[in-house]
């Protein structure tokens, strides 16, 4: 009876023999039972063999699935690897899907939810698309404890309450392997999901969520130095690098789809007054506000702005050809508009505008350095007209800005001092008149450069250029040398008189400056009672604690102080009183206006009884006609200096028209 179990079982050749011997009787019997006890072992051996031989290649299976899910995962960078690390992982688990799920705070209830990341599906097994979302604060609320804990869940989606089992099955989930991805005893922060699996292996699996959890915090700090690396820290806007990135990509598509785009450039009007006056923390939370309650509600969701700058900023729109103009002249009123409402800040209201300049693609430029470039000099164009204003490039802008960029190298060649230009700066006086006796009491020194091609040019035409380059302070310092010297030499003939010298709010800010004046009346020989340093309002209010600093140690030199264009600044009463000055310039704009109304002259006298008050000499300037000479000595201002006196000279011409004349009389 035994004999068909040992030919099917391919049992050992002697137990085959012998029972082919034919034992009977009772030895025959213990020889049945033997074998048998002997079959069973030899089975289960067997069994045990295969079963480990079976188990060796599943973990070489795994092993090798595991290994290739993690070169994957290694070699990401932008998430990709995720679905080729789970296709590894379900063909050797035998799923019909894995999926990695990423856990998230709901922003609507503040519940944690995970949602599925990225999923691999066995080919040609037809399964409703993938669980979207495992709502840990809601129906799966019971998974939420053990995965925290490090756990795994398994089983059948039979075992299941009902509101798991229906959400899992409704997805054709029947049986599954839920792995925490994240560090044991915290909340974790995403789900490795094995769906169906025939040869589950909890061991690997676990290292495989090992490794998505490696690979998710690489890729976070990875996307966190790109951000940073792409971002403007403070404004959180998009920076130079990835401006330059994001429009070289609107252009490509651009180019290929027959559309259009348009670099919009912005620059605040007034934001380095606010932040000189107000302090650089102040100006950085001022620019916060006006990029989140001024300039992103004026945005499409498809408008690109960044910071390229301190206070300048950039707009790239994409737009059908025929709609550029339109829709960047419409998003740009939409932010003059926007700006020109009063901001009330930290207990401040503060006003500001800004000077736009558009280009556009193709007209303006094919590429980003030539959008970049037009799209600057039309906003140039909009400071040099007024400011507060958009204007699109037109090609003869670039005439101008060329010639401005010659202007300017040729200022510093000229200010050069190992450059043969280097005496190219002249000074020209304009006398102050006292009109009680005709005497010249004072002279104001001017600026002019002697230009080799263009002639003599006027100081609107280059210190405001100086100004913006910075070449206002060793232009300042020429200029201060050349009146102080020629001052000297007038008292070493004879001539005693204060030259006064304008100075900018950036040499106001020189901590140099004292020492400078110092050392050229020193150099020059020239008595500090002599020299009279102009500043103007504008300039003492952006840092009052420190322009009354440097006034008072200039006042213990001896120099006379004088406030410029007095009544056209923002500063009050109680601002003035506190600085050291002498006297007062009343600004020539509201000399112009003593002849057009009533209420013009009342200003102008208000002005010059303020300064007497304040124990100032005041000094009117612009002066053209005998009636304005009139009303000004009527209200009491006798000093006075314009054209109605004489233009400015050169040192030679006003030796001739005012120290000669004296000594002509007396011969005569």
């Amino acid at each position: 009876t035994l004999a068909p179990q040992l030919a099917n079982s391919r049992a050992p050749l002697w137990m085959s023999f012998a029972l082919g011997l034919g034992f009977s009787g009772l030895f025959g019997a213990l020889m049945t039972f033997v074998t048998q006890r002997l079959l069973q072992r030899d089975r289960a051996v067997r069994e045990e063999r295969h079963s480990e031989r079976v188990g060796f290649q599943q973990r070489e299976l795994y092993l090798a699935a595991l290994a290739e899910a993690e070169s994957h995962l290694l070699a990401d960078t932008d998430g990709e690897g995720n679905r080729a690390a789970l296709a590894a992982l379900g063909r050797a688990a035998g799923a019909t899907r894995a999926s990695v799920y990423f856990v998230r705070t709901d922003p609507r209830d503040q519940s944690l939810v995970a949602l599925v990341g990225q999923s691999w599906q066995s080919a040609g097994v037809s399964i409703p698309n993938a669980l979207h979302d495992i709502k840990l604060g809601q129906n799966f609320a019971r998974w939420l404890e053990p995965l925290t804990a490090g756990d795994v869940l398994e089983g059948p989606t039979s075992a299941l309450p009902l509101s798991e089992r229906s959400a899992l099955e409704a997805h054709g989930v029947r049986t599954f392997l839920a792995l925490p991805i994240g560090e044991a005893s915290k909340t974790p922060r995403g789900i490795l999901l094995i769906e169906n699996p025939k040869t589950p292996s909890q061991d690997h699996l676990r290292a495989a969520a090992a490794a998505f959890l490696h690979a998710e915090a690489r890729r976070e700090i990875e996307r966190a130095t790109r951000r940073q690396a792409l971002h403007d820290p403070l404004t959180d806007l998009p920076n130079r690098r990835h401006l330059r990135e994001e429009l070289e990509r609107r252009l490509g598509d651009a180019e290929r789809h027959g559309t259009g785009v348009s670099v919009i450039f912005l620059d605040l009007d007034r934001f380095k007054q606010i932040n000189d006056t107000l302090g650089h923390d102040f100006g950085d939370r001022f620019l916060q506000y006006i990029v989140r309650h001024r300039l992103h509600p004026c945005l499409a969701p498809n408008d690109f702005l960044a910071r390229v700058g301190g206070d300048e900023f950039v707009l790239v729109l994409s737009s059908e050809r025929l709609s550029v103009h339109h829709d960047a002249t419409q998003r740009s009123s939409a932010i003059l508009r926007s700006l020109m409402l009063p901001i009330a800040l930290e207990g401040q209201e503060l006003y500001i505008s800004t000077s736009i300049g558009i280009s556009g693609f193709p007209t303006d430029g094919s590429d980003v350095e030539s959008l970049m470039k037009h799209a600057d000099v039309a906003m140039y164009a909009v400071k040099e007209a007024g400011k507060n204003n958009f204007r699109f490039f037109e090609k003869s802008m670039m005439e101008g800005a060329t010639d401005k960029l010659r202007l300017e190298a040729d200022l510093r060649h000229a200010l050069d001092p190992r450059s043969s230009a280097s005496d190219a700066f002249l000074v020209h006086f304009q006398p102050q008149v006292d009109v009680r006796t005709g005497e010249m009491v004072g002279l104001e020194a001017l600026a002019r450069w002697n230009h080799p091609e263009r002639g003599l040019v006027p100081p609107d035409e280059f210190v405001g250029l100086a100004e913006e380059t910075g070449l206002i302070l060793p232009l300042g310092e020429h200029i201060l040398r050349a009146a102080c010297r020629q001052g000297a030499a007038w008292i070493a003939q004879g001539h005693k008189l204060r030259i006064a010298v304008n100075l900018s709010a950036a040499q106001l800010r020189e901590r140099e400056l004292v020492l400078q004046v110092h050392r050229v009346l020193s150099e020059t020989k020239l008595p500090p009672e002599c020299l009279e340093l102009e500043f103007t309002e504008t300039a003492m209010m952006k840092d009052i604690p420190g322009a009354q600093a440097v006034m008072a140690d200039l006042k213990r030199i001896g120099v006379w102080l004088s406030i410029d264009d007095f009544g056209a600044g923002a500063s009050s009463v109680a601002q003035l009183r506190d600085f050291p000055f002498d006297s007062v310039k009343i600004e020539r704009m509201f000399v112009k206006a003593l002849l057009e109304s009533e209420r013009d002259r009342e200003v102008t006298r208000a002005l010059i009884s303020l300064a007497r008050a304040m124990d100032a000499n005041v000094v009117a300037e612009g002066v053209e006609s005998m009636r304005q000479c009139e009303i000004l000595a009527g209200m009491g201002c006798t000093i006075m200096q314009g054209h109605f006196f004489s233009y400015a000279l050169t040192a030679e011409e006003l030796e001739r028209r005012f120290f000669a004349a004296p000594a002509a009389q007396q011969a005569a």
